[in-house]
């Protein structure tokens, strides 16, 4: 990943991929040139979000802690690039 967090997750949106071993993960890509997608995955830990919903797509800021503890873990992995 290039951006700062700030620009990745500005107007950007997060999908939800699976839930496995009490983790959810999600998605979020990131235009590299304008014929490049990256995409990233991240887990977000279930116990963590308490009483919270699981929305299949949400606003990517919603997420920037755990994107943030994912990329300081070292669990914000490559997922996929698309060339348009």
């Amino acid at each position: 990943m290039k951006r700062k967090v700030s620009e990745l997750v500005k107007s950007n949106y997060c999908s939800f991929s699976h839930l496995r071993r009490g983790m959810l993960y999600y998605t979020i890509s990131e235009n590299v040139d304008p014929r490049t997608v990256n995409t990233y995955m991240f887990p977000i830990p279930i116990t963590e979000l308490g009483d919270s919903s699981i929305n299949v797509r949400e606003k990517a800021i919603k997420l920037i802690v755990w994107i943030k503890k994912a990329i300081k873990e070292d669990t914000f992995l490559f997922y996929s690039q698309i060339k348009l």
